[in-house]
């Protein structure tokens, strides 16, 4: 009975000694590995901190306002077509009148709390105002008259809308937000990242 016990140890001894063998060659041919996976993984991190940094701070050019701000190129492109066609008639379909009728239900609702919904759904520029002069920017200058047609049937024949006042709302909402948030959202990302790429070094020094 003891020999058996004692050929089982000796057999589980040598699983033993041959997995912690394999273990220290695995961990050998890993480190220098790890290494180098650490080192790209804390480059992409500073790429990261770069771009979200350069968000932030830098001018906005064609290619961040297509990838980090796509909604703000057709509502400024409706915008001034709005501003320069009397008559222009633009539904749901158009390519910016989501943006741009989700600003005027927003602005309509506030003007007009008694009524439940602003869901809009058809717009036609009936009038123009070369300049108006106020003491608010966002007031001044042009303005156009609206028929905005909301989706349970309403019409609200004059709804005027200065251009300043539109310009800035599609800029702060549409340009300004998004580029904010992915600026933020990449800078704490790789803050992240070279945080725990600095723990998973730690650790792997100790193993």
């Amino acid at each position: 009975m003891r020999s058996i016990i004692s050929a089982i140890g000796r057999f589980l001894r040598e699983i033993v000694d041959k997995l912690n063998g394999r273990l220290r060659r695995f961990s050998a041919w890993l480190r220098p590995r790890l290494k180098i996976v650490f080192l790209a993984i804390q480059v992409v991190a500073i790429i990261f901190v770069i771009l979200g940094w350069y968000l932030d701070h830098a001018d906005q050019s064609k290619w961040i306002v297509k990838v980090f701000a796509p909604r703000y190129a057709p509502a400024t492109e409706l915008c001034h077509l709005m501003y320069g066609n009397l008559g222009l008639e633009v539904n749901s379909t158009a390519p910016g009148f989501t943006e741009i009728s989700s600003i005027l239900s927003e602005q309509l609702q506030s003007q007009m709390p008694n009524l439940s919904s602003f869901d809009i759904t058809h717009m036609k520029v009936v009038g123009t105002i070369a300049v108006v002069v106020n003491p608010d920017p966002n007031l001044s200058g042009p303005r156009i008259t609206l028929s905005v047609t909301l989706r349970d049937g309403r019409v609200l024949p004059e709804v005027e809308v200065p251009r300043n006042w539109l310009e800035s709302e599609i800029e702060g909402r549409f340009l300004e937000e998004p580029l904010f948030r992915w600026g933020e959202g990449l800078q704490w990302l790789g803050i992240v990242i070279t945080f725990a790429i600095l723990i998973l070094e730690k650790v792997f020094e100790l193993i």
